[in-house]
């Protein structure tokens, strides 16, 4: 799914899986990944809610502009930038589902924001500098650089962020923590966030593949 030039996707063993009006479809017991990709020219700030609950623990990725792109393999927890466990999509009666009641089940909820950009002040000269010609003034520059702490995988990286914490199907599923993941994270800063933001969300379901006896029917004429 695209929106305001921010791209997510599901993908299961390296492939994209197809999306249909927010819905995508794969198995139970399927470890997945999500694909996103910042197409604008400033950097985004990304954070992830799976289930209703906060999947980076309090962090937010943060994505490079022109194409910048991350395949999120994992949950963060308690800030562990060196390992984790990966998403991996249950049926709702699978007792590690945290709450099987809960109408937020299956849902991927990712929000972008534009990160903030600093406009630099110019002070012009004091009136005693002399004048040459065709001098051209010196301007002090003064910046005012966000201190907020972020992290990154592979030049694409997280910052600080609030958590966000029915009816049962048998064909409804949810996603718990799965094998382990290797997925590593740095720490860069940003300038904070920019205004307005966007929303993309996603449904994960359950793929129904009807098997076959193996036997062939056929019409005798």
């Amino acid at each position: 799914m695209h929106m305001d030039g921010y791209i997510a996707a599901v993908k299961v063993n390296g492939r994209v899986l197809r999306e249909s009006h927010g819905n995508v479809y794969l198995p139970f017991d399927t470890e997945y990944s999500l694909l996103l990709k910042n197409k604008n020219s400033n950097r985004a700030i990304v954070s992830i809610l799976i289930d209703g609950t906060d999947a980076l623990g309090g962090e937010e990725l943060i994505l490079p502009g022109y194409g910048g792109e991350i395949n999120l393999e994992r949950f963060m927890i308690d800030g562990d930038l060196h390992s984790g466990r990966k998403f991996k999509f249950v049926s709702i009666d699978n007792p590690e589902v945290a709450d099987p009641t809960s109408s937020e089940n299956g849902e991927i909820k990712i929000i972008f924001w534009p990160e903030r950009q600093i406009t630099p002040i110019y002070y012009p000269p004091p009136l005693s500098w002399p004048i040459y010609p065709n001098y051209v003034g010196l301007y002090n520059l003064r910046t005012t650089i966000g201190d907020r702490t972020t992290y990154s995988s592979n030049a694409h990286t997280l910052t600080k962020s609030d958590s966000i914490n029915c009816c049962m199907s048998s064909d409804q599923g949810a996603t718990i923590e799965g094998n382990k993941s290797d997925q590593t994270f740095t720490t860069v800063t940003s300038n904070g966030k920019g205004y307005p933001s966007t929303i993309i969300r996603l449904k994960l379901n359950q793929s129904k593949r009807i098997a076959t006896t193996g036997i062939k029917m056929f019409c005798s004429k």
